[in-house]
């Protein structure tokens, strides 16, 4: 009998012992949530990307670079003009012995189109008008003839215009296109197009030419 109460209380105490252990505390279940949507209705995963944001740089190009030239007709102690040029296409040449004439010895040359210049101390002459533009805000006179350049026969349009100087009177501004001497039309029309577009920029200033 003391041999069964034994072995009785023995199993109590090791039940007891088991019960008093630290129990591993169960995981609570996750919660679902709504999956979230991404661009275009699509359910992104975990391990997707973050959205990239895509800047367009537009490149400015800006206002080019003007020179001035400050020139002078053939009349003395008259005003003289400025014109404004970009160098990118225009190479100013001032080269006395480039040209026996002295009024042909400031000059822009076209960089691009090979023949191109505009003669910037032309002087007044005997010419026959072919016709009439407006440039600077004022009537030119054109007049288109061919040339002997380099002893190369060139055609040449020359520009001119009146204006009223308070020393001299009624005078004339000039300038002389040299056009590429090339049977192409296009490349002289270009040549032409460049060239009025120098012209456009004319002014007279205050300055006078001194002999």
């Amino acid at each position: 009998m003391r041999h069964i109460l034994f072995g009785y209380w023995h199993a109590v105490i090791l039940v007891l012992l088991i019960g008093g252990c630290d129990q591993p505390t169960p995981s609570p279940t996750p919660t679902p949530t709504p999956a979230q949507k991404a661009v275009g209705g699509a359910t992104p995963s975990q391990s997707a990307s973050p959205l990239v944001t895509i800047t367009q740089t537009v490149q400015s190009t800006g206002t080019p670079t003007m020179l001035t030239f400050r020139g002078a007709t053939g009349y003395i102690e008259t005003r003289e003009y400025e014109v404004d040029y970009d160098p990118a296409w225009w190479q100013l040449i001032d080269d006395p012995s480039s040209n026996p004439h002295p009024l042909y010895e400031k000059r822009l040359q076209n960089r691009l189109d090979v023949g191109c210049s505009i003669g910037l101390l032309s002087g007044p002459r005997q010419l026959t008008i072919t016709d009439r533009i407006e440039l600077a805000g004022r009537e030119w006179r054109l007049a288109a003839m061919d040339a002997i350049v380099d002893q190369t026969q060139t055609p040449i349009i020359e520009y001119s215009t009146d204006a009223t100087d308070p020393t001299a009177g009624l005078i004339s501004y000039f300038f002389t296109v040299f056009l590429p001497s090339s049977d192409d039309p296009q490349s002289q029309k270009h040549c032409r197009q460049q060239a009025e577009t120098v012209i456009d920029t004319f002014r007279i200033v205050d300055s006078i030419r001194q002999p």
